[in-house]
């Protein structure tokens, strides 16, 4: 079973689709449609596409082993705020300016 996962660091949010032991298989660095989607249909986790990153962030093109786990990894993009659709840290809903 697959999830989305909404990461936030401090340079930006991300969404990521992760397996149920939580390791990354996308990524997309979240935009305002973007966090519209998973908020429409980040609890179907099965429609979003696996293999998708953001240029710099595939883990398959690193030789480093150690790195390319940490971004297989949800801490590799932050601290989880949102699973499945919902985003749990009313901090994240103003920030993108969403009704909370």
């Amino acid at each position: 079973m697959q999830h989305t996962v909404m990461a936030s660091n401090t340079d930006f949010d991300s969404i990521l689709v992760v397996d149920d032991d939580d390791r990354v298989l996308s990524a997309w660095q979240a935009d305002n449609q973007m966090i519209r989607t998973f908020l429409e249909i980040g609890a179907h986790a099965e429609r979003w596409q696996t293999g998708v990153w953001p240029p710099g962030f595939n883990p398959d093109r690193y030789k480093d082993r150690e790195y390319a786990e940490k971004l297989r990894a949800i801490d590799g993009y932050g601290v989880e705020c949102g699973r499945d659709g919902v985003i749990t840290e009313d901090y994240r809903y103003q920030l993108w300016k969403l009704p909370a």
